[in-house]
């Protein structure tokens, strides 16, 4: 399914009651992580992360914008150059209470390749109580094939947003507001300008197996 309008908006609320309370982004496991590690910076910036390792630059590390451990618990990440980055790994943007991230994508951006094809390993903007916002006005945002991505879902507060502006959001399956228990969760898709390609799109899902 492709989405290219002027115009489109897309604004879910979900309460879920679905069994156990689980939040399922436990801070563990960080091997193969990078975390960026400044308020406000360049994602293209080596000592910007604090491993000082660009994810996608040669490697397949995880990208992680404001999120429980490790970096900076709000931040703000700009891509603006034409350098790509490619990694078969996935992006967390805004993980765990009081915690916000924010990826935007503007100017001479390039593009920005994530993995993420495994059930339990999906791309996440706000989750587990966390605000995560990404903002593509340029450039593409690339999921490959099989990849998911979670707009606003897990633990109670989760609250996501992808705005599409002008650039390219390529995805597979695409999940806006979904909780695992007695959750209130928030995703919104805002497009003005640009393209949305995706092949599956669900709105408020309620199930419980997601991390």
């Amino acid at each position: 399914m492709k989405t290219r309008h002027s115009t489109f908006q897309c604004i879910l609320t979900a309460v879920v009651v679905a069994g156990l309370g689980l939040t399922l982004l436990a801070p563990t496991g960080f091997a193969g992580s990078q975390f960026f590690n400044v308020a406000s910076g360049d994602y293209a910036t080596a000592g910007d992360w604090a491993g000082s390792i660009i994810p996608g630059n040669g490697n397949n590390e995880q990208s992680w914008i404001g999120t429980i451990s490790g970096g900076a618990g709000t931040a703000v990440a700009t891509y603006s150059t034409g350098t790509g980055y490619t990694t078969t790994d996935r992006f967390i943007i805004g993980l765990g209470a009081s915690k916000s991230g924010t990826l935007t994508m503007n100017s001479s951006a390039g593009t920005l390749t994530f993995g993420g094809n495994a059930y339990y390993t999906a791309n996440y903007i706000g989750v587990d109580g966390g605000t995560g916002v990404v903002n593509v006005d340029a450039g593409t945002l690339a999921l490959n094939a099989g990849a998911y991505l979670r707009i606003g879902g897990n633990g109670s507060g989760a609250n996501g947003t992808l705005n599409i502006g002008g650039g390219t959001v390529n995805a597979n399956s695409v999940v806006v507001a979904r909780g695992t228990a007695v959750n209130t969760v928030t995703g919104a898709i805002n497009m003005t300008d640009g393209a949305f390609n995706l092949s599956n799109l669900a709105l408020a899902d309620t199930g419980t197996g997601q991390g």
